[in-house]
């Protein structure tokens, strides 16, 4: 049918399109500040966690990040911005709901399991007293951490990884829109962790849960989260997926807090940049004095066959061999030393001359900023 007013096409009602709206995060905190004295401990933060997925705040100590976990649970009240917990304001705006009422549950550093009660008793802290099926739920969370069965034992009774997941029940017991875990895995010897940090995942994701994790630990943010929010000074200064943050750091200093890094100086014009390595490419272009960021993975060493000096830039200083791969010093004849990290055949010892290039495109920052 045609509009009588301009000879327009007009669709039917039932022909006419409905925007798709977005579906509402689990978690939006906008502009949180977070002030002790004069001292902004958190400074305008910026975070959002979707439905189902694994967020990680990562920095150095003082950073601001358990800070923010606590102004999240209710454990701290803003001084301004909001809390959104599953599209509710829970704090901010002339409210501040207490803990209880904010729907998320908290895995505490130290677990905080009550010594004289039961593992069942643990899990059923958190829910509702008198609840017909409180039983059942909490059989259920046991279930989903792999402790079935384990509800008359007491937490002095399990390893320290089982404690780990009796907190994570209880957390989950609730069904909280969000569950946050401060430094979870800090508590636990390196062998362990590395097992109970993957188990932990695991079960995130078989209970399609959201979670916000605290840690200091870049391996743990790395292999544990769908995103990595890196925090300096109070701030989000940068937040992306694990690949695109070690990859793609925004600045020099998120560049060397993330993964093992080495910069040389560079003279950048356009998409290549000139330095002791060589003439190399660029990712997005350079100009004037920069730095060159250098993964030991994309370095690569090369032996002379024929042992002549000119074909070679660099001798090797030391060689540790770690089975699943090895990590070489260099000398290059500039002096400089540099990592490589290379796979576990290629023959190469201390005290052989090498050629030295890297790998792709380079990351750079300007000098001095």
């Amino acid at each position: 049918m045609r509009s009588r007013l301009s000879g327009s096409k007009v669709e039917a009602p039932h022909q006419r399109r409905t925007a798709v709206e977005a579906p509402t995060p689990a978690l939006r905190c906008v502009g949180l500040v977070k002030r002790y004295a004069a001292t902004a401990v958190v400074d305008g933060l910026d975070l959002t966690a979707e439905r189902g997925e694994v967020v990680a705040l990562l920095g150095p100590s003082g950073c601001g990040k358990t800070t923010t976990l606590r102004l999240i649970a209710g454990f701290e009240e803003l001084d301004s911005g909001t809390v959104e917990v599953g599209g509710r304001v829970v704090a901010g705006r002339g409210r501040n709901d207490p803990p209880e009422k904010r729907r998320v549950g908290m895995v505490f550093q130290d677990y905080a399991l009550f010594p004289h009660l039961s593992v069942a008793r643990n899990v059923a802290f958190g829910l509702p007293r008198g609840e017909a099926d409180r039983d059942a739920r909490v059989e259920a969370a046991l279930a989903t951490v792999g402790l079935a069965g384990y509800g008359p034992r007491m937490p002095h009774q399990l390893s320290g990884g089982q404690q780990q997941r009796v907190a994570l029940a209880r957390a989950l017991a609730p069904a909280p829109e969000v569950i946050l875990l401060d430094e979870p895995f800090s508590n636990l010897d390196a062998d362990l962790r590395a097992t109970v940090r993957a188990e932990v995942r695991q079960i995130l994701a078989d209970a399609n849960a959201t979670a916000v994790l605290v840690t200091h630990d870049q391996e743990e943010a790395l292999s544990l989260a769908d995103r990595v929010a890196v925090m300096w000074g109070g701030k989000v200064v940068q937040e992306a997926s694990p690949e695109e943050l070690y990859h793609r750091p925004v600045s020099r200093e998120v560049a060397a807090f993330v993964g093992d890094a080495q910069f040389i100086p560079g003279e950048g014009s356009g998409r290549r940049v000139a330095s002791e390595l060589g003439d190399l490419p660029v990712h997005g272009g350079a100009s004037g004095p920069v730095e060159i960021m250098l993964r030991p993975e994309s370095l690569r060493l090369a032996l002379d066959p024929d042992g002549a000096e000119g074909r070679t830039n660099a001798t090797v200083l030391t060689r540790a061999f770690y089975g699943h791969d090895q990590l070489i010093t260099v000398r290059l004849d500039t002096g400089r030393v540099l990592r490589s990290r290379l796979g576990t055949y290629g023959g190469i010892r201390p005290g052989d001359r090498v050629q030295v290039t890297v790998r792709g495109a380079v990351l750079t920052f300007p000098r001095g900023a």
